[in-house]
């Protein structure tokens, strides 16, 4: 059942830039030699519930999403589903998930006053789920994101309407207050060893122009990295995505010109992927994700206007591939592969579709190319 999501279609942001490597060659597949078997993921929930919402899917093959049935005339309600091969082999009731991990703990919340559209941060786990106690005056909060250790960043917003970062893991709590790091921080990302990665607001000019670096904080002892430019001439950088193994993907750029790709292991080591916005290659992007073993998406690209929408894959330096051009079995009225939520090492992808009429659809992408397919 195609949906509005009017939450994936706010106007790119286009300080969020893109890059190809030097001498990289941008491969163009054959459309008689498919890469990826396209599966739309509302079916799987049929007929218990009306449509999905992908949230994560791992490197076992593992689907974590959110399945919607309708409560009443005006109400829809969530219930917290995985599927494996196909099928749904758990669900925990009432709840809606952001994201989850390796080990199949899910985060996000419950709605506890569906009036004023309070929440409380929870953790699901097959049938399960596990309410994250509110903090001190707490009137709603939200589970982010999880760690493979099981820690949760929990956002938390008191009864002023007040809202405050923290780190929970087994009943612990550390705050993380942004302003520490002496700058506007943009994103925050949480890494497995409890460390928040991202971008922040490194100077603003006297014309008001904004330059940003990718930071890596650990809230525990207050030191701040900050991760410089990786090429000469490049003024930007900004963190996008982190994997397991600690890897921090993300841009070294000239914002609206030359964006280079990669993978930083420290804030001095940045592994070059794909520089775009070139003459040969002028794509410019907004969003990047990466699997655990360095496979790269490209997506949000918001220009030129014949590549708006496009979304590129990167399985090693120096090669791109048009994904939409590989993929067997997507209806032509799904529309383009708009928004990744996950990619796992063995090439599959999740996520949802743009159509020009604001439609979209959730996606399973396949990699036809791995052993057994």
């Amino acid at each position: 059942m195609a949906k509005k999501r009017p939450d994936l279609f706010r106007p790119l942001d286009e300080m969020k830039t893109s890059a190809n490597a030097p001498g990289a060659q941008s491969a163009r597949p054959k459309p008689a030699d498919p890469a990826w078997r396209y599966t739309y993921l509302d079916p799987l929930v049929e007929p218990d519930y009306l449509f999905l919402d992908p949230a994560h899917l791992d490197n076992k093959g593992l689907l974590i999403g959110n399945a919607y049935y309708q409560a009443s005339e005006d109400e829809f309600v969530a219930d917290v589903v995985t599927i494996r091969n196909g099928k749904i082999i758990a669900r925990a009731r009432n709840g809606y998930a952001s994201t989850a991990n390796e080990k199949g703990l899910a985060v996000g919340l419950v709605i506890t006053d569906p009036v004023f559209f309070y929440s409380q941060a929870a953790f699901f786990e097959g049938n399960q789920k596990r309410l994250i106690p509110r903090r001190p005056g707490e009137r709603s909060s939200q589970a982010l994101q999880v760690n493979d250790d099981g820690a949760a960043l929990v956002y938390s917003e008191d009864q002023s309407g007040n809202g405050s970062l923290w780190i929970y893991r087994q009943g612990i709590w550390t705050a993380f207050d942004p302003s520490e790091t002496g700058y506007l921080v943009q994103s925050s990302i949480l890494t497995g060893r409890g460390l928040i990665a991202g971008s922040l607001v490194y100077s603003v000019d006297a014309n008001n122009f904004i330059t940003y670096r990718g930071y890596q904080f650990d809230p525990r002892t207050g030191k701040l990295a900050l991760f410089n430019p990786a090429f000469p001439g490049d003024t930007d950088t900004q963190i996008m995505a982190v994997n397991s193994e600690e890897e921090l993907l993300g841009y070294s750029y000239i914002p609206g010109r030359t964006e280079h790709i990669g993978i930083w292991t420290s804030p001095g080591r940045f592994k070059h992927y794909f520089t775009e916005g070139t003459a040969q290659y002028p794509t410019i992007s907004n969003r990047l994700a990466f699997s655990d073993n360095d496979q790269i998406v490209i997506y949000r690209i918001s220009r030129p206007a014949d590549e708006v929408n496009n979304a590129y894959y990167v399985p090693k330096p120096g090669v791109r591939i048009n994904i939409q051009d590989y993929v067997t079995g997507m209806p032509p009225e799904h529309g383009r592969l708009y928004f990744f939520k996950s990619i796992n090492n063995d090439g599959d992808m999740l996520g949802v579709t743009a159509t020009p009429d604001f439609f979209s659809y959730p996606f399973l992408l396949t990699n036809l190319k791995r052993s057994g397919h």
